[in-house]
């Protein structure tokens, strides 16, 4: 008979074969990380086709799982909702939220932007809207609790302009109320509000603001594991023209432009000159008419009185013509400034905005003088402290430096000046302001700029110019620098004004400058020149 095993013999062996089998088998695959996301209209960042999520957030959102092993649930909702929801733990994650300081109070944003927008108005075709003036008092219509709204209340407070809000839940209510004439605009980020437009009898208007950078967003030390995700996959994918991000980003936006700035742009600038010119034309010929006549009148002494009154009326027509003339060269410029940043907004290519937010800043400084110009009382000059008053004010305001960080020291003891001196002035004190602002007292820091102006001998003004930022190191000389800043104040100072400019070496930057103010002299002659 053959041998047989002792039953705890038997009982040990089959538990010896249970624990390699286990050891084989390796351990057991994690639970997929189940992330909730919130899902609202914001073609063609984050919407529904069809009943099924998409666009540019959405589809990033599901690579994201597909590489991370997640599993997503959406949540519909408002966006008003959607952010309760995210403070509350409710959703995990929230895309297409905009980037402000104060968001991040209470929110933890992904490190990598995902998309650019800004906030635009539209309007009803019945309803003209031609600069931001044409919205004081009127009704219009936008989400509660975007940031696009809060924006536009600054915005428009800037400029002392009251609006009537009215909060809906989205952006589609928005349209639906400019549509149906219970709002007379509305306020919508850039992208959705195009898509939305091709539904709704509206249309977009020059009028655009505050740009902001989308990202991801988690609440506030929560959920870190996932913006940890997202931030690896990003970081190997925004420099990659066939990454994924960038296949989606053309596939939902538009194909990406070359790395140019744009015909439209010197077409633009060209319209500029030609305007200019043409203003000049008129001004020459209202006053070859009016030297015409007095030269005919001149012989007929007998009809003087009549003659004398024909010249006042003639005198009277063309200020007023010229008058109106620098009004509405001032708006078409603000409106050539509103249409150069609602395009540069279209283009990811952060040279265009760069160079948009540059011409910008430059075309202020003619639209302040060619607005002061209306109120002189020779049409040929303008006060220089109000002038640098009104230029300084809307730097801070542009640059969102306008909260009291800053504080401004102009002393101006110099007679009214040329609009032809007061122009290129004005465009070498934006540029040394915007560089302050930029470079030597960056965002986050107090400081104080001081702009001093006199008349050291008739026909000579010097300005000095200075800071308390972080200066310049030692030995550093603006003049052999490749910075198209300092070649800029140089070409205007010396070049155009013909006059001498320095560095002063102290705490901060200083720059002085004198120039000639007898270079051009007044060329319109008014009625108080020649009534005698």
């Amino acid at each position: 008979m053959g041998s047989t095993c002792p039953p705890r013999r038997r009982s040990a062996a089959a538990f010896l074969a249970f624990i390699a089998f286990a050891l084989s088998a390796g351990p057991l695959a994690p639970a997929p990380r189940t992330v909730r996301i919130g899902l609202f209209p914001a073609a063609p960042l984050v919407f529904e086709k069809d009943g099924k999520p998409a666009g540019l957030f959405i589809e990033l959102a599901e690579h994201f799982a597909r590489e991370l092993g997640w599993n997503l649930e959406f949540e519909r909702g408002t966006w008003e909702n959607l952010q309760a929801e995210l403070t509350d733990g409710r959703i995990d994650l929230l895309p297409a939220l905009g980037y402000t300081p104060e968001r991040t109070k209470t929110r933890d944003f992904s490190k990598h932007p995902v998309f650019v927008d800004s906030g635009v108005v539209f309007t009803s075709p019945r309803f003209p809207i031609h600069t931001v003036f044409d919205l004081e008092g009127r009704k219009i219509a936008a989400v509660r609790g975007s940031v696009f709204t809060e924006g536009f209340l600054i915005y428009t407070g800037s400029f002392g302009i009251s609006c009537r809000m009215v909060l809906t839940e989205d952006n589609a209510q928005v349209m639906a109320a400019i549509a149906d004439g219970s709002a007379d605009a509305g306020v919508t980020i850039y992208s959705l509000g195009t898509e939305l437009a091709r539904n709704y009898p509206v249309r977009v208007t020059p009028i655009s603001f505050s740009p902001v950078a989308l990202h991801f967003a988690v609440r506030k030390d929560a959920n870190a594991d996932i913006l940890e995700g997202i931030d690896r996959l990003m970081a190997a994918m925004v420099n990659d023209p066939e990454s994924f991000y960038s296949r989606a980003f053309r596939k939902w936006t538009q194909p990406e432009p070359e790395r140019t700035v744009p015909t439209w742009i010197w077409f633009t600038l060209a319209g500029i000159a030609f305007a200019g010119m043409l203003f000049a034309a008129w001004s020459l010929s209202l006053r070859s008419q009016v030297a015409a006549k007095t030269k005919s009148l001149t012989a007929e002494i007998q009809e003087r009185i009549r003659a004398e009154e024909r010249l006042k009326a003639t005198l009277l027509q063309e200020e007023t013509l010229l008058r109106e003339l620098a009004h509405r060269i001032g708006n078409s410029l603000q409106l050539v400034k509103s249409l150069v940043g609602l395009k540069a907004a279209d283009y990811p290519d952060k040279s265009v905005e760069a160079f948009a937010q540059n011409l910008g800043g430059k075309l202020d400084s003619i639209i302040l003088a060619q607005r002061m110009l209306p109120e002189s009382d020779d049409l040929s000059s303008i006060p220089l402290r109000k002038y640098i008053e009104n230029l300084t004010e809307t730097i801070l305001s542009e640059l969102g430096r306008s909260d009291g960080s800053i504080r401004v020291r102009i002393e101006v003891d110099a007679p009214d000046i040329l609009l032809d001196i007061a122009i290129p002035l004005g465009l070498i004190v934006n540029e040394l302001v915007s560089n302050s602002l930029l470079h030597g007292i960056p965002e986050g820091r107090e400081g104080t700029i001081r702009i001093e102006a006199c008349e050291t001998a008739p026909g000579r003004l010097c300005v000095r110019y200075a800071d308390d930022g972080s200066g310049v190191p030692p030995g550093f000389d603006p003049r052999t620098q490749d910075s198209s800043g300092f070649r800029f104040i140089l070409a205007l100072a010396e070049g155009q004004l013909k006059g001498a400019v320095t560095f002063p070496a102290g705490n901060g930057f200083r720059c002085s400058f004198e120039v000639p103010t007898d270079l051009y002299h007044r060329r319109i002659t008014l009625r108080s020149d020649c009534s005698e």
